[in-house]
């Protein structure tokens, strides 16, 4: 066998691109490997560009595990007057689209500024005006992780994708 690459591979090494040889004494195709190892180098086990890649693709899914977290923890709206707190998992979401398509008065549950939890008379105006807010800061967190993923996607070094503070 020919040996013409040898690159770093877990515990051992990955020859011409196909060939996985373990570091084992005793091996013959790591006796070729150490051989050819002392008049070359090994190619590192990830090229730089498969780190950064790496690196944005890690921080891409913590940018959209956090805005998803963000759009779940809820929302503030003053539709009643005086600003509530909502819930806002996907069935709070749904349940109130459903309301507002229903264009009728209905009970739906918010926090008042007590901490006082409890399903409240909304008219279909201040539905609508809940759904709307909603609307509004869901937008606006997605809004903010395309942003931050664009500034991840124009880095070009691992420091600088880790360095991206992600926030909402």
């Amino acid at each position: 066998m020919e040996i013409l690459k040898v690159k770093l591979s877990g515990d051992g090494y990955l020859v011409n691109g196909s060939m996985s040889v373990p570091k084992a004494e005793g091996n013959r195709h790591y006796a070729m490997v150490k051989e050819w190892l002392k008049t070359n180098a090994p190619e590192p086990e990830f090229s730089d560009v498969e780190i950064l890649s790496s690196a944005k693709s890690d921080k891409y899914d913590e940018i959209s595990s956090k805005a998803s977290a963000t759009i779940m923890s809820g929302f503030a709206s003053s539709a009643l007057g005086a600003s509530h707190t909502y819930q806002s998992d996907r069935d709070d979401q749904l349940n109130l689209v459903g309301m507002v398509v229903a264009g009728s008065d209905d009970y739906f549950k918010c926090t008042d500024a007590n901490g006082v939890a409890g399903y409240k008379l909304h008219t279909i105006e201040q539905l609508r005006q809940v759904l709307s807010d909603g609307k509004t800061i869901k937008l606006t967190i997605l809004q903010h992780a395309d942003v931050l993923k664009a500034q991840a996607d124009a880095t070009e070094t691992v420091e600088l994708v880790n360095a991206i503070e992600v926030s909402f």
